[in-house]
């Protein structure tokens, strides 16, 4: 991953992709360093560069987020 600001965990995502093939997470957002969100907010990414499975992190345009529970099924 880059140098960006972290910026929490997501728990409860899920990455969905749009028409133009962008891709955002979605989820829940705790401990936020930035303090931009309360505890458990509902939060879309900014567009996704990468998801590191190995290491449960994503690296979207403005941050780093580390990635907790994945939910299953489609929604």
């Amino acid at each position: 991953m880059t140098e960006k600001k972290f910026g929490g965990r997501i728990e409860n995502w899920k990455h969905t992709e749009f028409w133009n093939g962008a891709m955002v997470v979605i989820g829940n957002v705790y401990n936020d360093p930035n303090e931009r969100w309360v505890e458990g907010y509902y939060i879309h990414t900014s567009e996704v560069i990468k998801i590191d499975y190995d290491n449960m992190e994503v690296e979207t345009l403005n941050s780093v987020y580390s990635l907790g529970t994945q939910l299953e099924g489609n929604w």
